[in-house]
């Protein structure tokens, strides 16, 4: 399937165009998948469009601007095409999916080049690895923890856990008089992160930490930074938050697990300054489903239980919304006036996102359900060029 083998919702390319800060390797992927030049994603957005709008690298920015990566030479082909020809290609069987997947990258130490995810694939898929041939790893294996709950199987979004039943109210998740026993990098390591992994983590908590606004202790930066990576934590903490106790869902023993890294990102939050919307302006949160509209009626007061993300800019939920073609939005997006939730960007594993973060029991009153097109446009006038007729826009109020 060449060009088209996904991670996540990119190409190959679409992902180095995001993120890569090497020229070389745009080069390498265009020299074997040269159709990816011109390829768009799910949300019908070119490797250029995402270089422009994601990457901080000048160097690669400058590459698809000036459209390079429309008309390499073949001199410039082939040499790219020798660079790829220095990787070998693994396939791996991951058991538990993607997020087993992620954390096998990392266990490399920087060595693995790419992961690529054949199109359609779920938990239980196989990953094609490339990695140098000096790394000569042959034979390798993934250490993964058992698979997540069903309900993450799909790998749900940060942006949209919890939204389908926010009706049960408040819940206790430690014990009254717990002490934390683990630190945060053996608080990290119960989610099954590889100890490489958690190095990393601990490395970018350091590096945000020394250059953050706000003093901040570099552990609790590192596990601020842990949430916002995309491998199972998040997934796996906020299901057991949000999900009562049965027997067959035995979360209540579950938590007592993951208590120690939940009290670490709580008093993470209680350190940094709170986002005010009154004064700072409301933020966003978008998902590609339409909620029942019972749950959400005017005047109903709602709890996401589990930690929430949500984002100061409106352009960011288009990343979580179905944008289809016609620049029609749909799906549910929520305009949210903030008292408690904290601004935490800086140590984000993306910052763009601009994520702002609601603590674990945050309480909501409905206060409108946007029904007309012109007073969409009017609430997101970032969106203003987007037909919003099938996009479920709520307002929410924040009471605690």
């Amino acid at each position: 399937d060449g060009c088209h083998a996904q991670y996540g919702r990119y190409t190959p390319l679409h992902w180095a165009a995001r993120d890569s800060s090497s020229v070389a390797v745009v080069q390498a992927l265009l020299a074997a998948y040269p159709e990816a030049a011109k390829a768009t994603n799910k949300d019908g957005r070119t490797p250029a469009d995402l270089a422009a709008r994601y990457n901080d690298n000048a160097e690669v920015k400058a590459f698809f601007a000036s459209g390079q990566h429309l008309k390499a030479t073949p001199g410039q082909s082939a040499a790219a095409a020798g660079k790829a020809a220095m990787m070998q290609t693994f396939a791996v069987t991951v058991p538990a999916g993607i997020g087993a997947g992620q954390q096998f990258q990392a266990s490399l130490d920087g060595q693995l080049t790419m992961v690529i995810v054949p199109r359609g694939s779920s938990a239980g898929s196989t990953l094609h690895v490339q990695i140098p041939v000096r790394v000569q790893k042959a034979a390798v294996s993934v250490p993964v923890q058992p698979p997540p709950p069903p309900s993450l199987a799909g790998r749900v979004k940060r942006w949209g856990d919890g939204l389908e039943a926010p009706a049960a109210g408040s819940r206790n998740f430690v014990p009254q008089g717990f002490e934390v026993t683990l630190d945060v990098p053996e608080a990290i390591a119960r989610f099954g992160h590889s100890a490489s992994h958690v190095k990393q983590i601990m490395d970018a908590g350091r590096a945000k930490a020394s250059t953050s606004p706000t003093p901040l202790a570099p552990a609790h930066a590192a596990a601020l930074y842990a949430y916002t990576e995309e491998t199972p934590l998040y997934g796996t903490l906020n299901y057991t938050m949000r999900t009562p106790h049965t027997d067959s869902t035995p979360t209540d023993t579950d938590l007592k697990r993951y208590a120690d890294y939940l009290r670490h990102t709580e008093r993470a939050l209680g350190s940094l300054p709170t986002h005010v919307s009154e004064m700072q302006g409301k933020v966003y949160r978008g998902i590609k489903v339409l909620l029942n509209p019972d749950v959400y009626a005017p005047g109903k007061r709602i709890t996401w239980q589990a930690f929430s993300s949500s984002t100061k800019k409106q352009t960011a939920t288009l990343e979580f919304v179905n944008v289809l073609p016609g620049r029609k939005l749909s799906g549910s997006l929520f305009v949210i006036d903030s008292i408690t939730a904290k601004d935490i960007r800086h140590f984000s594993a993306i910052p763009s996102e601009e994520e702002v973060l609601f603590p674990p029991n945050s309480q909501f009153k409905v206060e409108k359900v946007v029904t007309s097109e012109q007073e969409k446009k009017a609430l997101l006038d970032q969106l203003g060029a987007y037909n919003m007729a099938d996009l479920d826009v709520y307002v929410l109020k924040q009471m605690a």
